[in-house]
């Protein structure tokens, strides 16, 4: 879109929403206000959660406010949040939702303040593993942990793994044949292949992985011929690169998740997915936090969501359950799962290494 930012919040108002539609709003800055102010223009009814700039929406003192509203939107409101006026967040009992990137620096700065606000943390391998480090984890014994793939519960407990995340390879049916798909990352070196690969920004995760398995010199040169001889088509964000590939835009996409893809595909999108090996997943689950205000709330969730009732919904998601008695169509046993405590160990040598071979000499 060739237009300001707030010619992007306008653009998002206008092609999704309609005259009439109500809205609840819960502005902390001066873009939530500018949110508001589109909103009203193209003649949407918006609710407003007042507060001051620069702070969230405090659940304590506008209770009944947060409550009565939240009630009227899950029937029929549609919820503006902006993620960087400052840290946007509508907390609702022991819910949040926040700026997934923030999470992290969120509960580190609040435990050294001494102000415990959160309970439990939802979030992929690396950042759980980061906490963890920090001391701000209490490790956890549930029956539910006897259910899981050996990697999805380390020996600590501090953090377990709910769901899968596992890299495929997306095409567009109508650019590419079945019967021309590449066999291994090495094919991909073929001539055929220029100008159609895509990649994700910041997948340095599942580089790591792949480069490691195939050996690391044979890995790093395959990657570097293949960035100076075909190219790589860089965009930032999983979802993006899959309507991509959908659209046609990127033929061949190296990194996107499997259940994006199969939501596009159920959604009729020309667009298909399998694996080249070593296929590579990284893990994402739930911890409680040490000083948790409400931990026995905390812990209901965390079973929950590790035990029968909530993997079954995650598969009926088209995620990747753990647990070992809910069936998935993928094979867990052939994944390559990303160790979180050898990234974090060597974390910052493989984000260089992916930006100078991938995003860099990808262009």
């Amino acid at each position: 879109l060739g237009s300001s930012g707030t010619g992007g919040l306008e653009a998002a108002v206008a092609s999704t929403f309609s005259p009439g539609d109500t809205v609840l709003a819960a502005p902390v800055g001066v873009f939530g206000r500018r949110l508001i102010a589109i909103a009203k223009t193209y003649g949407m009814s918006v609710d407003v959660l007042e507060t001051d700039l620069g702070y969230a929406v405090d659940p304590q003192a506008r209770a009944t406010d947060v409550e009565d509203s939240v009630l009227r939107f899950l029937r029929d409101y549609i919820l503006f949040l902006t993620k960087d006026d400052i840290l946007t967040k509508v907390i609702l009992r022991q819910h949040q939702v926040q700026a997934v990137e923030k999470v992290l620096q969120r509960i580190v700065a609040q435990a050294q303040a001494g102000r415990d606000e959160v309970d439990l943390v939802d979030s992929n391998s690396v950042p759980l593993e980061l906490l963890r480090r920090r001391g701000l984890l209490q490790a956890v014994r549930s029956p539910y942990h006897a259910d899981l793939i050996p990697a999805a519960v380390p020996e600590h407990r501090e953090w377990a793994w709910a769901r899968l995340s596992v890299f495929v390879q997306a095409y567009n049916t109508r650019l590419i044949k079945q019967a021309e798909l590449p066999a291994s990352y090495g094919d991909l070196l073929d001539p055929r292949w220029k100008g159609k690969l895509g990649i994700e920004a910041s997948d340095e995760d599942w580089f790591a992985e792949v480069v490691r398995t195939l050996g690391e010199e044979k890995g790093l040169n395959l990657f570097r011929e293949l960035a100076a001889k075909n190219g790589l088509s860089v965009r930032r964000g999983h979802s993006l690169l899959a309507q991509m590939v959908a659209s046609g835009e990127v033929p061949f996409a190296l990194t996107v998740y499997n259940f994006t893809a199969d939501q596009l595909k159920g959604q009729g999108a020309p667009l298909e997915w399998f694996m080249l090996s070593p296929a590579v997943a990284h893990g994402n689950g739930f911890a409680v936090i040490r000083r948790a205000p409400h931990p026995h709330a905390a812990l209901l969730y965390y079973e929950f969501m590790i035990g029968d009732d909530g993997q079954r919904i995650l598969a009926e998601r088209k995620s990747v359950p753990t647990s070992r008695k809910i069936h998935t169509a993928l094979d867990r046993s052939s994944l390559k799962i990303i160790d979180p405590v050898v990234l974090v160990d060597q974390g910052e040598r493989w984000a260089k290494l992916y930006e100078e071979i991938v995003v860099r000499g990808g262009r």
